[in-house]
């Protein structure tokens, strides 16, 4: 860190004496943000060095779902939103949704999260002179566009043939653009107006564009601001907030606070359930402030074993009664205590009477 913190001095020294705060001022913001994350555990994992020699070997200690869920929220609180006309996001139900990847990253995560909103076609090989054809039936288009985050050196903008699909597209086309790169890349739209919807999630990670894809279907709060100034158009502190309880969204059980070795005695109650023919099949879903952290089916709709248990499924809702309404009553007034049998929550009910 000692090294990071010299290159900041440095930094901070060039930019006073030549008076440039544009692409100097983001390395010394990048400087700093690298000097912090020395001492933060914002990785899939930490190192801690072993004192017992120095031949001896580094141990790798995962992060708690603690850790993964405040680096999730701190992704989350970073998504800024420049442009939503006609509040066009959180995006409600879309006849004909598509999504046109860019760049030479990958976008994986971007397209796993958007199905589980909603059926979206997936555009691949568009070019200036075939992109309206490719879009003939889209409706709302999303555009997202990915760099590597191998290092901060790395260029981060459009090239031409990039700029002429958006630019075409646009004309013609409800456009939603999610930048995956450093924010100066907004330089290059200036001249294009037929943006509809601009959000600009920063990093290229599997949970950035997972939290960005939630944010488009309004289940992640936006209330980031653009820490540069880009243009007249893109100044410095420049975001639209947007409140994200629109619907339940969907995250992994870490990025909630969730153990995932936990949710495995879930799996393990539920199979032993049906084997016990109990039931011949369940569906069992968990959320956590506001997103589905766990969702799995199992078994089938009868003992005859003809139709499997699908998340699709629709339930009748009777006898749901004390599940969805005593029960939540009782926790909240009596606080309920682990292991407490129903026999001894009534006489402690019956005493505090």
């Amino acid at each position: 860190h000692r090294d990071l913190h010299k290159e900041y001095r440095r930094q901070r020294q060039m930019c006073i004496r030549d008076r440039d705060f544009t692409d100097r001022k983001y390395f010394l913001s990048l400087a700093k943000i690298l000097a912090v994350k020395v001492f933060c555990i914002m990785e899939s994992s930490i190192w801690v060095p072993n004192v017992l020699g120095s031949n001896a070997t580094e141990t790798p200690v995962p992060n708690t779902p603690f850790d993964d869920a405040l680096h999730a929220e701190a992704i989350g609180k970073a998504l800024t939103l420049l442009k939503n006309n006609n509040s066009l996001l959180p995006l409600k139900k879309v006849k004909n949704l598509g999504h046109l990847p860019l760049g030479d990253a990958s976008s994986s995560s971007f397209q796993s999260q958007l199905s589980k909103y909603q059926k979206t076609t997936t555009l691949y090989g568009v070019t200036q002179s075939n992109a309206l054809e490719k879009t003939r039936n889209i409706d709302t288009l999303i555009i997202s566009f990915h760099r590597s985050n191998d290092n901060p050196w790395k260029a981060g903008s459009f090239n031409n043939n990039e700029i002429k699909i958006i630019n075409k597209l646009s004309l013609t086309k409800t456009i939603i653009l999610d930048l995956f790169v450093n924010p100066y890349v907004l330089k290059s739209l200036k001249n294009i107006t037929g943006i509809d919807a601009l959000l600009l999630s920063y990093q290229n990670s599997s949970i950035s564009q997972e939290l960005s894809v939630d944010a488009l279907f309004g289940t992640q709060d936006i209330k980031g601001e653009l820490p540069v100034d880009i243009s007249d158009f893109f100044s410095e502190g420049s975001g639209i907030e947007l409140k994200g309880n629109f619907r339940l969204g969907f995250s992994s059980p870490a990025k909630v606070g969730m153990d995932n070795k936990k949710l495995i005695e879930v799996d393990k109650l539920a199979l032993q359930t049906i084997d016990s023919m109990m039931t011949p099949g369940m569906q069992v879903l968990a959320a956590r402030n506001g997103k589905i952290f766990y969702q799995k089916n199992f078994g089938f709709h009868t003992y005859k074993k003809e139709q499997k248990v699908k998340s699709t499924d629709l339930y009748d809702l009777a006898s749901l009664t004390k599940i969805l309404g005593t029960l939540p009553l009782a926790v909240s007034y009596t606080h309920l205590r682990a292991h407490e049998t129903k026999a001894n929550l009534v006489c402690r009910l019956l005493l505090e009477k």
